[in-house]
């Protein structure tokens, strides 16, 4: 079962019909059916009663609807998460110094940048005064 299963199935559940629900997600009628009968053979049960123009939900694609709509808010949430995420590390600079760099008062300019650009997240991290001998 896939995430766009899912959100077939749901589209189909709402608008109880597969024309409508395959325009609202902009797919061939026929990729919905075949992609909602491959989730109705994974799983073993029918999900919809089709003998009908306007097609409803069997008991079991009750129960999957509603764990489906939790599972989708849930997936959306992520996304968004790592929307903000991706939009956090997006707007940083990491800036490595060594100590001597502070005579040369970049403190204070980087501190001018940072107002000057509040929407930029500036990390600075103080190297030590290290020498590495590489034979």
């Amino acid at each position: 079962m896939t995430i766009e299963q899912l959100q077939y199935f749901y589209a189909v559940s709402v608008h109880k019909t597969f024309s409508l629900a395959a325009l609202e997600m902009n797919i061939t009628q026929s990729a919905l059916s075949k992609q909602i009968a491959k989730l109705e053979q994974e799983l073993g049960i029918f999900l919809f009663d089709r003998s009908h123009r306007q097609i409803t939900l069997t008991h079991d694609g009750q129960q999957l609807l509603k764990d489906a709509k939790l599972i989708l808010k849930d997936y959306e949430k992520m996304l968004d998460h790592l929307q903000t995420i991706k939009e956090e590390n997006h707007n940083t600079i990491k800036i490595a110094m060594l100590p001597i760099f502070s005579h040369y008062d970049l403190a204070h300019k980087l501190n001018d940048f940072s107002k000057n650009h509040p929407h930029i997240h500036l990390i600075i991290d103080k190297l030590k005064n290290e020498i590495y001998i590489i034979n």
